[in-house]
């Protein structure tokens, strides 16, 4: 595409049908998750969550590509609406992606999704969108009123399970709190090339920081304190392994489409831990639990 940004666009018949999905957004992590993983497949290098429990919204706000205007129309429009699979192909073990069903119209399901974007190939025009359960398409699909400095992309998510009393009632703040810290420490892991801000906006308390580096030693030390991290020591390298240097996580590095064995890196800690709260298990790099059982 000369623009060099991916066109959002429908999924073929064929290829949805492949598709199971299990996306949901039971709770408010899984809000947050969607919209992140969302920001890293925009070539985010910096990703801010603000979490306000208080007023029961969500916002994640990024600094990569944005959304171009066409694209910005299907947005939300529909499930299996995405820039990042087109066929078949897609799925045929080459997902690079975090998500690629539309994820967007899921949540739209619990809440009120308000985005406004500036693409890097659009003339610096910042447009916003509003959307809910009621409305398929969009309430409003206009310029912003205040431009955004730069490209990049901000979505907020309010109202979050008003249509349903008895789940908005269960909510357990210090709960939720927890969920989402523990996932952006996840994520922060394991793209250890983005920097990462979660905010609690109901205390203006900065809940999670992390910089960008080159190791995820380096991340899980601004994480959990350079104490911790200076008892880490990286696993071996399996044979055959070309991405097995200490300079970088060869975690999040591509796995060669190879029949070799199964290829582990990571770390291990020489002192013990009074919990599994500092376990992390990822495959592929994306992440499959973070507590082991």
């Amino acid at each position: 595409m000369a623009s060099g940004i991916p066109r959002v666009q429908r999924l073929p018949e064929e290829t949805v049908s492949r598709i199971r999905t299990g996306v949901t957004v039971p709770n408010i992590t899984q809000i947050v998750e969607e919209l992140v993983v969302n920001a890293i497949d925009g070539l985010a290098s910096h990703i801010t969550v603000s979490l306000d429990l208080d007023n029961m919204s969500v916002s994640v706000e990024d600094n990569g590509r944005g959304i171009d205007a066409d694209s910005l129309q299907l947005v939300g429009h529909q499930r299996f609406c995405t820039s990042k699979c087109v066929g078949l192909q897609g799925l045929e073990g080459n997902v690079r992606t975090d998500g690629f069903r539309g994820e967007a119209s899921s949540i739209r399901e619990v809440g009120t999704l308000d985005l406004t974007t500036r693409s890097s190939t659009h003339l610096g025009i910042t447009m916003t969108k509003r959307m809910d359960h009621i409305n398929t398409a969009h309430l409003w699909l206009r310029p912003a009123m205040t431009a955004r400095a730069s490209h990049g992309t901000t979505i907020t998510v309010t109202g979050i399970f008003a249509r349903w009393a008895v789940r908005r009632k269960a909510l357990r703040p210090s709960v939720e709190i927890d969920g989402v810290i523990r996932r952006v420490q996840c994520l922060a892991l394991i793209n250890n090339g983005i920097s990462f801000t979660l905010i609690n906006a109901s205390t203006g308390t900065r809940l999670v920081s992390s910089h960008k580096a080159r190791s995820v030693a380096t991340i899980f030390g601004q994480l959990f304190g350079d104490a911790k991290a200076r008892t880490l020591i990286p696993l071996p390298a399996m044979p055959g392994d070309i991405d097995g240097d200490s300079d970088g996580p060869a975690a999040t590095k591509a796995v060669p489409n190879t029949t070799s064995a199964v290829q582990v890196h990571g770390y291990l800690a020489v002192e013990g831990h009074h919990s599994r709260a500092l376990q992390f298990v990822f495959v592929n790099g994306r992440r499959i639990c973070c507590l082991l059982a």
